[in-house]
C-alpha cells in the first residue's frame, strides 16, 4: 500500500490525542538516531513526507482542511476526521453530514455498545436514509475484542445490528497491550504516527485485514495517488 496517501484531522478537542502522539513521535525522532534512520529508509528514497496531522475544532474542521489543501500542500485519497463520539458536541453533526463515510468502533460492553449503536442508528435514520446529507454509509467494526468471549455473543449482537440497517465489517481488533503503548525508542513495539506497525503484529491484531476490508468497501485503490478523499 505504498502509494496510499491520507491526511488526519484531529477534531477531538481538547484532548487532541492524535496530534499529541505525532508531537511525541517527532520528539522521539529528534532524540533517536535509530528512529531517524528508519524514517529516512521509509520516506527518503520516495521523496515523501509523513501524512499530515492537523488539529481543529469540529465546527471548523472542514474549512481548515479545505484551506490547507487549497495551498497545494497535499493530494490525498482519503482525509480521516477523528471526531468526538457524541452528536451533542458543537459542530459534530454538521461535519458528519459533510463527510462521505463514517467508521464506528464497537466494544462488547452493554453501555458502550448501546451508546455506539444509538449514535450510528440515529445518523443512519436522519442523514443517510433521508438523503439529507452527503454521508453515504456507516461501517461498524468490533474493537478491543476479548478472545475468551463466546463467539455466540457476537453473533447475537450482529443480528441486532443488521436489524438496525447498519453494516458490520468482518474484521475484529483484539485487545492487545502493544497497540495501546507508545513505541519504545529503538524497537518496533507500540503505536506511532510516523512508523508503521510491525507487519506480523498488524496481521495478528487484524489491522491489515481491517484496512483491506475498508479499502474494498470504500472503493479505494492503494495504487491510485491522484484523487482527494
Amino acid at each position: 500500500m505504498r502509494g496510499f496517501r491520507v491526511a488526519v484531522i484531529d477534531c477531538d478537542y481538547p484532548q487532541y490525542s492524535v496530534l499529541r502522539q505525532r508531537q511525541r513521535d517527532t520528539a522521539s525522532a529528534e532524540a533517536s538516531a535509530l528512529v531517524r534512520q528508519r524514517l529516512e529508509a521509509q520516506f527518503g528514497r520516495l521523496d515523501r513526507q509523513p501524512y499530515p496531522v492537523l488539529a481543529a475544532r469540529p465546527q471548523t474542521a472542514l474549512r481548515e482542511w479545505e484551506q490547507y489543501a487549497a495551498r497545494g500542500q497535499e493530494s490525498c485519497q482519503a482525509v480521516l476526521f477523528d471526531l468526538p463520539g457524541t452528536m451533542g458536541t458543537e459542530g459534530v453533526l454538521s461535519t458528519l453530514a459533510a463527510l462521505d463515510y463514517l467508521v464506528v468502533p464497537l466494544k462488547a460492553d452493554r453501555m458502550v455498545l448501546e451508546s455506539s449503536l444509538n449514535f450510528a442508528a440515529t445518523l443512519n435514520d436522519r442523514l443517510i436514509t433521508t438523503g439529507a446529507s452527503r454521508l453515504r454509509g456507516i461501517f461498524l467494526f468490533w474493537n478491543l475484542v476479548d478472545r475468551r468471549e463466546r463467539n455466540r455473543l457476537y453473533d447475537i449482537y450482529a443480528t441486532g445490528i443488521s436489524q438496525l440497517g447498519l453494516r458490520l465489517l468482518h474484521s475484529r481488533i483484539p485487545v492487545r497491550a502493544a497497540l495501546g503503548r507508545d513505541r519504545v525508542p529503538g524497537t518496533w513495539a507500540g503505536r506511532s504516527t510516523l512508523l508503521p506497525p510491525d507487519a506480523a503484529l498488524a496481521r495478528e491484531c487484524g489491522l491489515a485485514d481491517l484496512m483491506n476490508e475498508l479499502c474494498l468497501a470504500l472503493n479505494l485503490d492503494p495504487k491510485d495517488e491522484g484523487r482527494n478523499g
